[in-house]
């Protein structure tokens, strides 16, 4: 996972990994298909950052590339539903991203299927 600022520089970024499953798998469409998730937490404003993730080692993946993209969700709480990332799907790369506007978020590999 890499992460982009794509506006103003914020003070500073931390990104994090966290390998156990979500609290919710609630996805507004399609299903969440993992047991890690990132997450982000902006000092400072921006105006936006995409993360960049190469799921290709992750084992809960589909094996039919177009069926990978992201769910996100924004503030970080333990009950919010994660929400489909429209502009996450994979062409066949391999590579995954998200553009998000929120001091405050997490992403997680779903399986639209």
């Amino acid at each position: 996972m890499t992460m982009t600022v794509t506006g103003s520089l914020p003070d500073g970024i931390h990104l994090y990994l966290v390998n156990q499953s979500p609290n919710t798998s609630v996805v507004d469409w399609g299903t969440v298909i993992t047991d890690r998730y990132w997450g982000s937490f902006l000092v400072g404003s921006t105006n936006g950052y995409a993360f960049y993730y190469d799921y290709s080692l992750n084992p809960y993946s589909n094996a039919t590339p177009a069926n990978n993209s992201i769910a996100y969700r924004y503030g970080i709480t333990d009950t919010d539903t994660w929400s489909k990332d429209f502009g996450s799907e994979d062409g066949g790369s391999g590579i995954l991203n998200a553009t998000i506007y929120s001091q405050r978020s997490e992403v997680i590999l779903r399986d639209s299927n």
